[in-house]
């Protein structure tokens, strides 16, 4: 993070060609609300993003790189900040921001910045398929949003199943 007086760049490296470099890239939007921020005018910040996540597939990628740099800068620059206040940076990004800067297990309730901690639950089956197709993630929850759910037993009920670790009960919420 060394700089010569008043130089203000920001590098972003990914191995993957169709990931944008430029400030269009949450990680290095997330770079720069980091400095503006801690009010820092001289910087020199390189990013490399090793990619293993699909690109729009729904998982986060962009999130969780965002997340890193949030985290990562905030080590190197001594912790200036608490883990809230990087969750209340990363909103302004991105709803899962907040989630993937805390880590964990945990339940999301407004666009995402709510959030309660929760229990890890082991040794529970998860499937996740990708067919390949890119989605824009404020479509496919527009697309929840005019569905009719119902679910079975609740919102609360899954909750109260995590909570207790009850993996027979939160395979049937």
């Amino acid at each position: 993070h060394e700089a010569h007086r008043g130089e203000q760049q920001i590098t972003v490296e990914t191995s993957a060609n169709e990931l944008p470099c430029d400030n269009s890239n949450l990680a290095h939007r997330a770079a720069l609300l980091f400095l503006e921020a801690l009010g820092v005018n001289s910087y020199q910040i390189r990013i490399h993003i090793m990619k293993n996540i699909p690109i729009a597939a729904g998982l986060a990628g962009g999130s969780t790189n965002a997340a890193a740099v949030f985290i990562a800068m905030n080590r190197l620059y001594g912790e200036p900040f608490s883990r809230r206040e990087l969750e209340t940076l990363g909103v302004s990004l991105g709803a899962d921001i907040p989630f993937c800067i805390r880590k964990g297990t945990a339940s999301a309730r407004g666009i995402g910045e709510i959030m309660d901690t929760l229990p890890t639950v082991k040794n529970l089956p998860t499937v996740i398929a990708i067919d390949g197709e890119s989605v824009s993630t404020p479509w496919a929850y527009r697309q929840i949003d005019t569905m009719a759910l119902h679910p079975k037993y609740g919102f609360d009920a899954y909750l109260d199943a995590v909570r207790s670790k009850n993996t027979e009960q939160i395979i049937k919420s």
